[in-house]
């Protein structure tokens, strides 16, 4: 019998909206129908086949607002809470309408804690698979700004809602808001391409060397590729940014390509340090140069995890202002790989929640 899940996500970046595909593509595989409540790009989705899943474009949780791919603003992520709470009961009544208009039978949290909140309203299983959660991170942030320890308490309370919560690797504070969870593999994508039909996709030589500069779903620094190509002349530079050169070594990936695909003909990661990028350079096991967001605590854990199970290292903006950063990189390739992890955490989460089904 086939089922409907809803998955609401948490409007930050683009990771929260990229995980929660990769989950319902394994949920469709299931035979669930998803309907995904999101306001980020349509075009995050496009990997899911068309009739299997419903977008709807709009935010019920803030997450945590940064205004370029370094910098958090807390004061416009309170400001921003405060106008979604204004009434939350509006909200919640809203959604749980919603959740029986299209006849839900189950709720998955990505990893918007009111979503788990709307479930329970709605008398409806609930879950959530993650590697940190809101309650923790608001908590780590309100040692400095204690303005955050309501929005802590609240995320805390809604997400004792869940029924089950999965633990992902390159995980931290979850042991901190829920009692229990079970471990389960990194929730990647699935490939869709052999390496050789992505390197022909994106029209470069077969035995290319591959660098990708990924600023996640925000805003980049302003960064000088041809003195990156010039340094490096037996590389090819890849990335989503807009960037006027000839240089037949540069390649600016269309938005749409599929992230799983492009990952695996990489030979080298240059980026913000973000979840996804994180498990996708684990996965693949490329080696990965990392910048840090200053004040966020999950990627003091995400930088440790990273060091720890691949070939990785931190720069920072000064490091490419004065050229050192080629020597890391230089560092971090010439090192043998390590053993890549298992990949199948999509399939074994869809696999739980449908079982709550049962």
């Amino acid at each position: 019998m086939r089922c409907t899940v809803t998955i609401y996500t948490s409007d930050h970046g683009f990771g929260h909206a990229v995980r929660a595909c990769f989950l319902a593509e394994a949920l469709i595989a299931h035979g669930a129908f998803c309907h995904i409540v999101c306001n980020r790009p349509a075009w995050l989705f496009d990997r899911l086949p068309t009739g299997t899943f419903a977008l709807h474009p709009r935010q019920i949780d803030t997450g945590l607002v940064q205004n370029d791919w370094l910098t958090i603003d807390i004061a416009e992520t309170l400001a921003r809470h405060r106008q979604r709470t204004a009434n939350p009961e509006s909200l919640i009544d809203r959604e749980v309408a919603f959740l029986r208009e299209v006849g839900t039978d189950l709720v998955v949290a990505e990893i918007a804690p009111i979503a788990l909140e709307i479930a329970y309203r709605a008398d409806l299983p609930s879950g959530l698979a993650t590697n940190f959660d809101w309650h923790w991170l608001y908590r780590a942030l309100a040692q400095t700004e204690p303005a955050l320890i309501p929005l802590a308490d609240q995320a805390y309370a809604w997400y004792q809602r869940a029924i089950r919560v999965l633990r992902l690797p390159l995980n931290v504070g979850v042991e901190e808001t829920f009692v229990s969870f079970t471990d389960i593999p990194l929730l990647v994508g699935a490939l869709r391409r052999d390496r050789a039909a992505v390197h022909r996709a994106l029209d470069l030589p077969l035995d290319a060397k591959t660098l990708m500069w990924n600023f996640g779903g925000h805003q980049g620094a302003d960064l000088d590729f041809d003195a990156i190509l010039n340094a490096l002349p037996d590389w090819h530079l890849l990335t989503y940014a807009e960037y006027p050169t000839a240089n037949p070594r540069y390649r600016r990936i269309p938005l749409t390509f599929n992230t799983t695909d492009l990952f695996s003909i990489l030979d080298a990661l240059v980026g913000k340090l973000g979840y996804c990028s994180c498990a996708e350079a684990y996965a693949f096991q490329i080696p990965f140069l990392f910048f840090s967001r200053a004040g966020y605590p999950e990627d003091d854990a995400l930088a440790t995890h990273c060091q720890h199970a691949m070939n990785a290292a931190p720069l920072t903006l000064a490091n490419l202002q004065s050229g050192t950063w080629l020597d890391t990189f230089q560092a971090v390739i010439s090192k043998p790989p390590q053993s890549k992890p298992r990949t199948n955490g999509a399939d074994q989460a869809a696999s739980i929640f449908m079982d709550m089904l049962s």
